[in-house]
């Protein structure tokens, strides 16, 4: 098939129909650069979007004056598919303009003479978008934690890991707040949104930085602990937690007093999932809410009976 038709803008151009052609190319938000093999510019249509400007950049100079050497060498890469299948390639790529990094989606458009055509728009605010839908699947909206979903994975991981080798051990907790509908219920939705939140952050402190932490739902949490040594470790964490919920937090001008109650699950056992480990952390978890709250309680397998 013949290469792709492309209509570039002359300072002057006497054909109507190509004059209103490149009127239209003119408000494009593409920036369509036409370069030989050598690497040189040879003709530049400037995008409307400003952040796709050229500045500095004039046709007959190098690109490598004006683009970045991975860039060029992916443009090149591309250019070539294009050519060789006589058909249209794309690339997304990370682009330096004006000192500012911007995201881009490169098209190679088949041309002929050796010559190569790039089709590149600025895709910077759609994987702004697509990031932050990303984090919304992954994370619990209200507390930024990871959610159940990114906690299961992390822990399937751990089981597998655990049975790859036996050196390897972890241990999960399942965190329950102490009468946290009593909270909500008496000072409103706003407050134990807020206690969750805060309560979120002091899961946190004194993990390790490839510990886990994750919001269950509710007023439920997980913790993952990896590569510990032996279940004191976890009850050492278990300890903490305690001693962090003692301390009242203040929200909305007033005191507010929390606990929890904490079930450890330890990978001694053999576990072949991890909804296992999870739900024996869950039993122990009822047991010590069960011997009256702001306590913890290490997995017996007589609590699965």
């Amino acid at each position: 098939p013949p290469p792709i038709p492309l209509v570039f803008c002359p300072p002057t151009i006497g054909d109507p129909e190509a004059r209103s052609s490149c009127g239209l190319i003119e408000f494009f938000p593409d920036l369509i650069l036409r370069f030989d093999p050598n690497g040189n510019i040879l003709e530049v249509q400037e995008s409307i979007d400003p952040d796709l400007r050229l500045i500095g950049c004039t046709v007959g100079q190098p690109m490598t004056e004006c683009f970045d050497a991975s860039f060029i060498i992916n443009l090149f890469s591309y250019s070539q598919r294009a050519t060789k299948a006589r058909s249209l390639q794309s690339f997304e790529s990370v682009l330096t303009l004006k000192d500012q990094q911007i995201f881009c989606e490169v098209r190679l458009v088949p041309a002929d003479r050796g010559e190569r055509v790039a089709i590149i728009r600025n895709i910077t605010e759609r994987k702004r978008l697509e990031q932050a839908l990303l984090a919304d699947a992954i994370h619990d909206s209200l507390t930024g934690l990871p959610n159940r979903s990114v906690f299961m994975e992390k822990a399937a991981r751990a089981v597998a890991l655990k049975k790859s080798s036996t050196a390897y051990n972890f241990a999960v907790l399942f965190v329950d707040l102490d009468n946290f509908k009593v909270v909500n219920d008496s000072l409103g939705h706003l407050v134990g949104d807020q206690l969750l939140i805060d309560i979120a952050l002091k899961l946190k402190e004194g993990l390790r930085s490839y510990d886990t932490v994750a919001r269950l739902g509710g007023d439920e949490f997980a913790i993952l602990l990896h590569n510990i040594p032996s279940v004191a470790i976890a009850i050492e964490v278990a300890n903490q937690i305690q001693q962090s919920l003692a301390i009242p937090l203040w929200i909305d001008n007033r005191e507010v007093f929390s606990s929890a109650s904490i079930g450890i699950a330890f990978s001694d056992g053999e576990y072949d999932s991890v909804e296992a480990i999870l739900h024996h952390a869950d039993l122990a978890m009822y047991r010590a809410k069960a011997a009256g709250r702001s306590q913890y309680a290490v997995f017996d397998p007589a609590l699965d009976n």
